[in-house]
C-alpha cells in the first residue's frame, strides 16, 4: 500500500529557485514526486527542477535529450494540480523547483508556496 505526504514548497517573491527538499525524509526510502500542486500566487512560467544525490551538490534535471520541464501555459498555471511520470524524478533524493528554465529562470512576482505530493511504495 503507498503512503503519501504532501510537502509545502517556497519559492521567495524576486526568486526563481526553492530550498532543497528531501524527498526520502517525506516519503522514505523509496519516495517518488507524483504531483504538484501550483498556488494561486504564480508568475507565468514553466517549471524545472534540480536533484541532488546528497542534498549539497544540485544538478540541472535532463531527460536524454532535454532538461524536464512542465510547460506554460499547460500544464503549469495558478491552482492546477499536475500529475507526474514518478520516472522522470527517479535516481535523486533530494529536488529543487525552479521557475523557468535553467538558461532563463522567471523570477516570482510574489511568494509561491507549490505543494509537492511524494508517495512511497
Amino acid at each position: 500500500m503507498a503512503i503519501y505526504a504532501t510537502v509545502p514548497v517556497t519559492i521567495a517573491s524576486g526568486a526563481s529557485l526553492s530550498a532543497g527538499v528531501n524527498l526520502a525524509m517525506l516519503g522514505g526510502p523509496r519516495a517518488q514526486l507524483v504531483a504538484i500542486q501550483m498556488p494561486a500566487a504564480w508568475t507565468a512560467a514553466a517549471l524545472t527542477f534540480q536533484g541532488s544525490a546528497d542534498g549539497t551538490t544540485y544538478y540541472d534535471l535532463y531527460n536524454a535529450t532535454a532538461e524536464v520541464s512542465l510547460a506554460t501555459p499547460t500544464p503549469v498555471g495558478a491552482t492546477r494540480y499536475i500529475v507526474l511520470d514518478p520516472n522522470l524524478f527517479a535516481g535523486f533524493l533530494f529536488i529543487k523547483v525552479r521557475s523557468g528554465t535553467a538558461a532563463a529562470p522567471v523570477n516570482q512576482g510574489a511568494t509561491s508556496i507549490l505543494k509537492l505530493l511524494v508517495r512511497n511504495l
